[in-house]
């Protein structure tokens, strides 16, 4: 190692060389990545979805996912399965573990659901396929007074335009149903002409259809038989043959039945700003720029509004801003950081050498870029947080090499030498740090959660980076100092330089003098502060919550009738709902002094006859420069109370679930609904929740139909009866066309009117070999209570209820602790046949803590064993990591000065501090044994240790420190999703730093204490201090192999 440094000392050309190539390739590539908000994040999960038209949810759930349920109960690498049964359709969801291969767990998924052979008749195959990574870049929508066919067709054009650019792939419209042909027959027509619905349909099936039959082969031409009479519309359909009579007369389509082109019937609808709408979302792969896909977009917008007048194109939801404003504000931050470390650095140590360890950050950032490019590293949220996380680490390592070589050069050593030495001299214990450091951030990438997936980016920024300035720290940093011209000091560094000397030679050996007197006191007061700080955060004193609130842009009011209700009363609440919300921007638009609109627009969209949602997207936050939830709730009293309606939730959604969640799981359907209405009740009554909501409200009422004796005697059963009603109700999938785009379905059914009353029913004929009959003459009915969608958790019927916090700012555990003791406890002893369990945040936090359990302790393992082979000593390691939990002194009351609660976010911050804090002990402990294998008694080592590191130590916690100080004290909305982990690491440095120039020294007198006691148990010998230090043991061994080799 010391003939590479030399060789890059003594051929400055080739540091120069280095830095050239180094800047171009990483300018280059720092072109090349792309930019997102958050790094792409592989959902690993899987959706089986399944269609059976005219079922019920109970048909859905005994008929299909009990049985795919059942199938995947053995495959392995799955974390949970959740179902719902809907009427017509399944949706099955598998969550992949984080170890197991999700191409692997899909392929048994494919094969386990192949192995069915009893699925129903009639339903569609699944559909199952692995969630892919996408982000929403941008919404457009279009609104004009025109049809909804012309605002379909016209978002198909934009559509086809958007792909034509070639860098927009993703693109999902809605805001209309699927089109289909409706053919409408009415019963008398049906008994007139001899007919049933199925007959009609089969016989649209049989004449509409493109087939071949074979080709002829002559001696000098070949013929292909064809037939093509397919038809694509409604009026070509009319010109069907139904049937041919004795007579001779034919039936066609047209003549019994009303074809028409149609919109299938179900309710979704979309409006934006009051007038009808159709959305295309734009969304990006991993590989794809979003500030680029934006950019296109908002200038197609642009054009196309300028060359249409009828219908107009709208932005919404544009996630580029809050991205652009976060990357503003971290990037301003980092400057100013940067620029603060400059200062110090320039204040402490030379113009040359402050300069030459500044510039270690932005070599090693080129190095990052170059190496981003080949494992698609993003410029996001989270990776540009790890850049400014790493500068202060970066200055460490610079910091140390370089005042190493500064104390050389004063000692009066020449430059070339000094740079050798001096970076030798510490080079084993930077690297060890270095080595630490990137132990510390591993667990980034091993941990379970969303938000360890999040992160991930940010551990791999901190690594690569901390490799590059191991490279940079050992080959150019010296090379750079070394043939840096060396100025005078100027006053002020003189001045600050003695100021520094009287600090660190007076004051600050005079309280290391008096803390190795009185060790055991020393010791024991960071121990009572840390008991004392556990203390308050276990009295809540400091608050713990799962998540910090993320104020966002939008807010989303979700409305739920009574099932039955009409959608004409769904769209008057939801109509009266929008119109609160104009009325409440216009106040706060009064009260603005800019009298700028807190909302922007406002989208309705009705998801059900009795569902529908309303989406505020709001004045983006740096901007409005208030939080979405003031808004929300003047929204909430503005409304009042909807006193027909199920649910009614206002608020925004959390990316990291809801607050509340719990399901009640069994088999025990009447005890589940039971129960399900006690919690509900219970957590409405709770003044710290609101938005109480339930994930399976009751449905329609049902007609429940059984056989009368009469129908089997005549031969009839439930199937052939039930199939009949069916296919005239519900309707008859005659055929499927394409049409363009489209698959068009075609039905065959009841005309509206004969599809509207009960008595529809009673008057309905189905006939057999022995003659017609009415139905009601044949069977019984019986009105019942029917289900809106049936729930499964892991294979158990699931009753789930949710709910958000009054207050965001309240903490979240003791909320459900007493949730969990006062209200759950009682209600699975009142209904024993249940079980319950938590979701959303509370879920999410127990499964990062329970992974973190095992990786960390396989991490501090690690760490373990690289700093006791780094300093020669498992016992000086473990000193070492002792060090580590007093961090959390400084990470608690520093969330305490800033009314922050410690969340989850703050733990990352903690382990980010774990690795520099060994860093920093590293270099104090190194330093110690230097002098003690130069044959210096344990005080002075520990005197000389103490006062040459304290500027290095001090430097580099002033450095970070000052780095993220811009950030902790940021006021900009886009900061707070970081500035828990800022908080951590550097009030926990504050922390540290004491405890490390402090409280280390006797702590390194204790355990030489130790060490002797040890060795005089063993030998009965009191030895002198240095004798048991391993570091004195190494210098006699290496002197005797030395005095050996000689001889």
């Amino acid at each position: 190692m010391s003939r590479l440094l030399a060789f890059f000392i003594q051929n400055p050309i080739w540091v120069r060389a280095s830095l050239i190539l180094l800047f171009g390739f990483g300018l280059v590539s720092l072109s090349q990545l792309n930019r997102s908000f958050f790094a792409p994040i592989d959902p690993k999960t899987i959706t089986i979805t399944t269609l059976y038209p005219g079922a019920s949810p109970e048909e859905i759930e005994r008929g299909i996912v009990l049985k795919i349920e059942t199938n995947l109960i053995n495959l392995e690498g799955i974390d949970r399965v959740t179902s719902q049964s809907y009427e017509n359709q399944g949706r099955i969801t598998i969550e992949i573990k984080k170890e197991a291969n999700s191409t692997d767990v899909l392929d048994d998924v494919k094969q386990a659901i192949a192995r069915i052979a009893t699925f129903p008749d009639g339903m569609e195959p699944p559909v199952v396929v692995k969630n892919k990574v996408t982000d929403r870049a941008i919404r457009v929508v279009l609104t004009g007074d025109v049809p909804l066919k012309t605002l379909k067709k016209k978002a198909k054009t934009i559509e086809n335009d958007l792909r034509a650019l070639g860098t927009i792939r993703l693109i999902e419209l809605s805001g209309f149903p699927s089109e289909e042909i409706d053919v409408q027959v009415t019963e008398s027509n049906l008994l007139a002409h001899n007919l049933t619905i199925r007959a009609v349909g089969q016989a649209i099936r049989n004449a509409n259809i493109e087939i071949t039959g074979g080709q002829i082969e002559q001696r000098n031409e070949t013929f292909l038989i064809r037939s093509n009479t397919k038809r694509y519309t409604a009026n070509e359909l009319g010109t069907i043959i139904v049937k041919t009579n004795p007579s001779g007369s034919i039936i066609r389509l047209s003549d019994i039945a009303t074809v028409t082109d149609a919109w299938a019937n179900t309710a979704y609808a979309v409006s934006y700003n009051g007038t009808p709408a159709v959305t295309l979302a734009i969304n990006k792969t991993p590989d794809e720029d979003i500030l680029a896909i934006v950019k296109q977009v908002r200038a197609y917008v642009e054009q196309f509004n300028a060359t249409n007048t009828d219908i107009q194109a709208y932005i919404s939801d544009d996630r580029s801003i809050a991205l652009r404003q976060r990357i503003a504000l971290l990037s301003k931050n980092g400057l100013f950081g940067f620029l603060f470390i400059l200062l110090i650095l320039g204040l402490f140590l030379t113009v040359s050498i402050a300069f030459w360890v500044a510039l270690s950050i932005p070599i090693c950032f080129m190095g990052l870029f170059i190496v981003g490019v080949w494992i698609d590293l993003t410029i996001n949220v989270i990776s540009l947080f790890g850049m400014i996380v790493v500068v202060g680490i970066l200055v460490d390592d610079g910091i140390v090499i370089a005042e190493s070589i500064y104390q050389k050069i004063e000692s009066g050593m020449n430059r070339l030498d000094a740079a050798i030495s001096g970076t030798l001299d510490v080079l084993p214990s930077v690297t060890a740090a270095i080595i630490t450091t990137i132990i510390a951030f591993m667990p980034f990438f091993f941990i379970d959660g969303t938000i360890s997936d999040i992160l991930n980016d940010m551990a791999v920024v901190v690594i690569i980076t901390l490799i590059m300035s191991l490279i940079e720290g050992a080959l150019l940093l010296p090379a750079h100092i070394a043939h840096s011209t060396q100025r005078a000091p100027s006053g002020i560094q003189l001045r600050i330089n003695r100021w520094i000397d009287t600090l660190r030679y007076d004051y600050y050996a005079r309280v290391v003098r008096v803390a190795c007197q009185y060790r055991i006191r020393t010791v024991l007061v960071p121990i009572g502060l840390l008991i004392l700080t556990l203390s308050a955060v276990k009295s809540g004193r400091i608050p713990f919550t799962f998540f910090p609130f993320v104020d966002t842009d939008t807010i989303s009011i979700e409305l739920a009738l009574p099932p039955g209700a009409s959608e004409s009363r769904t769209h008057y609440w939801l109509d009266t709902i929008e119109a609160h919300a104009w009325a409440v921007n216009q106040t706060f638009q009064n009260q603005r002094s800019d009298k700028a609109p807190v909302i922007l627009a406002v989208t309705q969209q009705l998801t059900a006859d009795h569902r529908g949602q309303v989406f505020i997207q709001l004045l983006d936050g740096e901007t409005r420069n208030m939080e979405s939830f003031r808004i929300t709730e003047a929204l909430r009293k503005a409304v009042g109370t909807i006193p027909e309606a199920q649910t009614v939730a206002f608020g925004s959604r959390s990316f990291f679930g809801n607050p509340i969640e719990i399901s009640l799981l069994g088999d025990d359907s009447l005890a589940l609904d039971a129960a399900k209405a006690q919690l509900k009740a219970q957590l409405k009554a709770n003044p710290k929740l609101k938005d109480v909501v339930e994930a399976d409200a009751s449905g329609l009422r049902e007609i429940h139909i059984s056989l009368k004796p009469k129908a089997h005697l005549l031969g009839f059963t439930s199937q052939t009866i039930l199939q009949h009603i069916r296919d005239n109700i519900f309707g008859y999938e005659a055929q499927r066309i394409q049409r363009g785009d489209d698959a068009i379905k075609i039905w065959v059914r009841y005309t509206e009117a004969d599809r509207q009353s009960i008595a529809t029913l009673e008057r309905m004929q189905i006939a057999n070999a022995s003659g017609q009959y009415p139905v009601a003459s044949l069977v019984n009915f019986e009105i019942r209570n029917g289900v809106l969608a049936i729930n499964h958790l892991n294979g158990f019927r699931e009753a789930k209820v949710s709910a958000a916090l009054a207050n965001t700012q309240d903490p979240l555990p003791p909320i459900l602790a007493r949730i969990q003791t006062q209200v759950l406890a009682p209600l699975l002893a009142q209904y024993p046949t249940l079980t319950a369990t938590f979701g959303g945040q509370k879920r999410e936090t127990d499964k990062t803590a329970q992974s973190a359990k095992t990786v960390l302790l396989v991490l501090l393992s690690a760490m373990f064993l690289v700093i006791g082979v780094g300093l020669n000593s498992f016992l000086q390691a473990a000193l070492v990591l002792c060090l580590v939990p007093f961090g959390f002194i400084g990470v608690a009351w520093g969330h305490a000065i800033h009314g922050i609660s410690i969340n989850i976010l703050s733990t990352y911050g903690i382990i980010a501090l774990t690795g520099i804090t060994v860093n920093d002990a590293i270099v104090f402990i190194n330093r110690f044994n230097r002098c003690i294998r130069d044959g210096d008694p344990l005080d002075t080592a520990i005197m000389t240790a103490a006062t040459t590191r304290f500027r290095a130590i001090i430097l580099t916690s002033l450095t970070t420190i000052f780095g993220l100080g811009p950030l902790i004290f940021e006021t900009s909305r886009q900061a707070q999703f970081l500035i828990p982990m800022a908080i951590s690491v550097a009030y926990g440095l504050l922390v540290v730093t004491g405890i490390i120039l402090i409280v280390l020294p006797p702590l390194l007198l204790g355990l030489n204490t130790l060490r002797r006691s040890i060795y005089w148990i063993r030998t009965g010998e009191w030895v002198a201090p240095e004798y048991v230090e391993p570091a004195y043991q190494n210098a006699q061994t290496y002197r005797v192999l030395t005095q050996g080799d000689r001889l």
